[in-house]
């Protein structure tokens, strides 16, 4: 038996992989911005609205890996569980799951990082994992939000109950208005927003429009994030 490394087989999956990503990848509009697209950073979605990027294969698999988890579950002809889409001040949301009792809203991630026993993260919860759940309570009018981790070293699933106050979902959706605000301004004025302004750090260090927005920076050549505001921001 020989063993003979085959590039053109990991050629042809990936770009399979790549046609997908692309016919789901979602687009800023004045219809209605998705809520994920405002909890990260919403310069490169000024990029992505402008021109076509080619996403690394790491960020493809990795898209993958959710959406795989995604159809297993929820892809089910007879009752999928999954709410439909809501617009509301121009934001969409769509939440994974609705639970058969008690009719419960859930999320479902997928996780490389290492968990305890009782399926604690070992760095503590994603940030924007917490904010897709604030953003889907407000918009669904719940205080508590169910969340299913799939770790995919443990091959185990791990589920949570999140309880959050009015006040705090309140004020995060003034938050998520404003980013909003940012992001329509900027598409309408051309400009892209202030670069490194709406984002944590580690969003920079794989993405594609990292040079655009290094350019953009030096040059000026972009919509000013406001000094002050009333969404929370500063």
């Amino acid at each position: 038996m020989q063993e003979i490394q085959d590039p053109e087989i990991e050629t042809e999956i990936m770009a399979r992989l790549r046609a997908k990503y692309a016919s789901k990848r979602r687009k800023p509009s004045v219809d209605g911005i998705h809520l994920t697209t405002l909890i990260y950073c919403i310069t490169q979605p000024f990029w992505y609205d402008k021109m076509d990027f080619i996403p690394t294969d790491q960020e493809v698999l990795y898209w993958a890996v959710g959406l795989g988890l995604e159809e297993v579950l929820l892809q089910d002809e007879a009752a999928s569980n999954r709410p439909a889409p809501r617009v509301i001040d121009g934001i969409v949301i769509s939440p994974d799951y609705l639970m058969l009792l008690g009719g419960a809203l859930a999320e479902l991630k997928t996780s490389r990082l290492r968990m305890s026993k009782e399926g604690y993260p070992t760095y503590g919860w994603s940030e924007t994992w917490k904010a897709q759940m604030k953003g889907y309570s407000y918009g669904y009018g719940m205080l508590d939000y169910r969340l299913a981790v799939l770790q995919v070293a443990q091959a185990r699933i791990y589920g949570w109950r999140f309880s959050f106050e009015s006040k705090e979902l309140d004020e995060f959706w003034a938050q998520m208005c404003w980013r909003r605000d940012r992001l329509l301004e900027a598409l309408g004025r051309g400009l892209p927003p202030e670069p490194f302004a709406y984002c944590a750090e580690w969003e920079c260090k794989r993405c594609p429009a990292l040079i655009l927005c290094e350019a953009t920076k030096n040059a000026g050549a972009y919509v000013p994030k406001p000094i002050t505001t009333t969404g929370g921001q500063s």
